[in-house]
């Protein structure tokens, strides 16, 4: 979905946009007001009531459905059989904008496209706090708690056998008078 100018008819000569955004939460994606045409820079949604005397839809809530669509398109000829399902325009549009990471897949296409990979990797990690540490620190610092559990229970153990006195109560050593 792209920005579109909103027709302001004030006389401060003030352009704004109307595109996707995110919502407060970051569940949803609403329509909000923009002050450039790349929908960068957030204005109040106000505006658009002020320009087209209606408030701006799905400011509040998804435009995004929570229940899935078929993408699947079937057209039945003059007989009443179908041909070959088709994909919906809207499900073929939404796939050729959008940011492709298919580089697990490349066994079974072709041609996969990857120019997405880093986007995706980037925004999975960081936008939920999630940035897990290599491979690499994992196993070092498995091998130093291994190491050093090894280290203390053998520390430990000494301890242990050193403390062992026996005490014999039979002789006259240990005897009161």
């Amino acid at each position: 979905m792209e920005c579109k100018e909103i027709d302001n008819n004030g006389d401060d000569g003030s352009v704004y946009y109307v595109g996707p955004t995110c919502s407060s939460n970051g569940q949803r994606i609403n329509l909000g007001v923009f002050t450039d045409q790349y929908c960068t820079q957030s204005y109040d949604d106000s505006v658009f009531a002020k320009a087209t005397g209606i408030s701006l839809p799905y400011a509040s809530e998804s435009i995004v459905s929570e229940y899935c669509i078929s993408c699947k398109q079937e057209d039945a000829n003059n007989d009443g059989y179908y041909n070959d399902p088709e994909i919906t325009e809207i499900c073929e549009q939404s796939y050729e904008q959008s940011a492709k990471c298919e580089s697990k897949l490349s066994s079974s296409l072709a041609y996969p496209i990857t120019s997405g990979c880093t986007y995706i990797n980037n925004l999975a990690m960081h936008e939920v706090g999630y940035n897990p540490t290599s491979k690499s620190a994992a196993v070092g610092f498995a091998v130093f708690f291994g190491i050093s559990t090894a280290v203390l229970a053998a520390f430990a153990f000494k301890l242990h056998s050193q403390s062992k006195k026996t005490i014999n109560l039979n002789s006259n050593d240990g005897a009161v008078v």
